[in-house]
């Protein structure tokens, strides 16, 4: 069985849950404010968009060592 590599955009998406997620409830707890609830959304797409960023850069310089 072959050993999968992660994209970061995925471990981005995955860590922004995560933290927006972990943030998002204790707020809710604290606030009883629902609409904290969707800091984990944002999380994920703050995630999302820097680990693809860290993935375009990091391929460019793979395409410059081969």
């Amino acid at each position: 069985m072959e050993k999968r590599t992660y994209r970061y955009a995925e471990l981005g998406m995955l860590f922004g849950i995560f933290i927006g997620g972990g943030l998002g409830v204790v707020l809710f707890a604290i606030t009883g404010n629902a609409v904290y609830i969707a800091i984990a959304g944002a999380g994920a797409a703050i995630g999302l968009v820097l680990g693809a960023g860290v993935d375009r850069v990091r391929g460019d310089r793979d395409d410059e060592v081969e």
